[in-house]
């Protein structure tokens, strides 16, 4: 059937994504604990960010892949994510999700999307929007996962204006 068939895809691509970050990243177990809470943050607000499943594939991508340029260097390995992401060939990702990957991981950390970017603002209108939500939702789960939380499910989220806060129990 189609959906068995497409099923077989993203295992094929999740366990290629897997092997890239277990090639290159000296921690992938934070990785993927991130990429847990980063999917269950992003399944508990899909009615703020009006995303979809394929949107939701590309940020547990990102957040499995986000500190692959540790390999390189840890001065600016949000940088060297985005390039080694960008120049690798993940079977099961197109190259607009190898792409929007890259981007996301890209902005894990430091600086947010800028118009000086000329590589974010290359990207069509809708593809920058897609990036700046999903990388808002990998930050603040990059920084919740260096603590002790351990279940997403014990996570708070709370609305306030325009703002959501994740509440952390403990913290």
């Amino acid at each position: 059937s189609t959906s068995a068939g497409l099923e077989r895809v993203v295992d094929l691509r999740r366990s290629n994504v897997e092997r890239l970050a277990d090639q290159l990243d000296p921690d992938p177990e934070h990785a993927r604990h991130t990429a847990v809470l980063a999917t269950a943050i992003f399944d508990r607000t899909t009615d703020l960010h009006g995303l979809t499943e394929v949107e939701r594939e590309i940020l547990w991508s990102a957040a499995v892949l986000h500190n692959v340029g540790l390999f390189i260097s840890h001065s600016s390995h949000h940088k060297h994510s985005y390039y080694l992401i960008r120049h690798s060939e993940v079977f099961g990702l197109t190259p607009r999700e190898v792409q929007l990957v890259a981007h996301v991981a890209r902005y894990h950390r430091r600086s947010v999307p800028k118009p000086s970017h000329m590589d974010y603002m290359s990207l069509p209108r809708e593809q920058r929007v897609v990036v700046s939500k999903l990388a808002a939702i990998l930050r603040a789960c990059d920084a919740i996962s260096r603590g002790q939380v351990r279940n997403a499910q014990s996570l708070r989220l709370e609305r306030q204006g325009d703002e959501l806060i994740i509440v952390v129990p403990g913290v």
